[in-house]
């Protein structure tokens, strides 16, 4: 929802989506896609990896999140730090969804100020950088 329908309500937005950016491979090829739509996030946002508090991807299998941080130089640690879809689920049709709900809370939980969400399906890759507001 909008943040003056939300305030309207007595609301306070947990966060305020910064950038995001869509890019595609092949299916076959798809692991580190996600990593060129961060780029161009990263990019729109006027900041860098090491800007970024948390990093939230979806990992449709493990490989896929080794390809996407090999592919930007990422420590894999930093990656999922309270767990990712394969200790935490990847519900169909809601992964980004989960990956949302996962940021907010470590944004909250970390005291921390940005989170990147990647998601990977199809050979399409998806980035989100969010900003806490609260």
């Amino acid at each position: 929802m909008s943040e003056n329908y939300a305030r309207a309500r007595g609301h306070i937005p947990p966060a305020r989506i910064v950038a995001t950016a869509v890019s595609a491979r092949t299916p076959e090829t798809e692991g580190p896609v996600p990593a060129t739509a961060t780029r161009t996030v990263l990019t729109r946002a006027g900041l860098t990896l090491a800007d970024i508090g948390t990093f939230a991807g979806n990992e449709p299998f493990a490989a896929q999140i080794l390809a996407y941080c090999t592919e930007l130089g990422l420590d894999p640690e930093r990656m999922n730090p309270h767990g990712g879809s394969i200790a935490l689920g990847e519900p169909y049709g809601a992964a980004g969804a989960r990956l949302t709900t996962t940021a907010l809370t470590t944004l909250r939980q970390d005291d921390l100020t940005t989170a990147l969400i990647t998601v990977v399906a199809g050979g399409q890759g998806m980035a989100t950088l969010l900003e806490r507001t609260s």
